[in-house]
């Protein structure tokens, strides 16, 4: 009887589709799964690794690495040889994760894009309105203040105002001879 190569069952590769694994990839991480255990422990050791190489070709070279790396794959949860069935079971599970990942990635929606720091008004988030009774005590603060905590333009309402930010809101819009003078104390 005739030996059988189990690369003999896998298709070359100008017949596969890119997304394929490859051969020798294929053959060599049959021979790291076949290794995890004692060549006793299968019926016709050479039959098996024929099967293997055959479906571990299906699947592409992400799945086949996982399924069979002694870290992530098939070996750690069996005591016992694997059947064919089982790596077929492991490499759709393993494929049908991908692909929900992959999905789960297309369905994000991006979020808009914050506003960098350094550019002026980047800060701003609070919105004052020009009629407000202490309007002037905030274009007076802008004369000092970091260019990055306001900037002039107008309300989701259209109003006309200034935007600043919050801190400064919070503070009292301080100008710098009041900072000047605390710092005194």
């Amino acid at each position: 009887m005739r030996q059988i190569d189990p690369t003999e069952v896998l298709q070359p590769r100008s017949e596969r589709s890119e997304s394929k694994c490859s051969p020798d990839t294929v053959t060599r991480q049959a021979e790291v799964l076949f290794s995890a255990y004692r060549a006793a422990d299968y019926a016709d050791p050479k039959g098996f690794a024929v099967q293997l190489c055959s479906i571990l070709s299906e699947f592409s070279e992400e799945v086949v690495l996982y399924i069979t790396s002694p870290r992530t794959g098939i070996q750690r949860r069996s005591k016992w040889p694997p059947t064919i069935s089982e790596v077929l079971q492991a490499c759709e599970e393993q494929r049908d994760y991908l692909a929900k990942l992959r999905e789960a990635r297309k369905v994000v929606p991006l979020l808009p894009r914050r506003p960098t720091l350094g550019v002026p008004g980047s800060l701003a988030n609070v919105f004052l309105s020009d009629t407000w009774d202490r309007y002037a005590r905030v274009l007076e603060w802008t004369k000092a203040a970091d260019p990055r905590h306001y900037r002039a333009g107008k309300s989701s309402d259209g109003r006309n105002g200034m935007w600043v930010a919050l801190n400064a809101y919070q503070d009292g819009f301080p100008l710098e001879a009041e900072r000047k003078s605390e710092a005194a104390e």
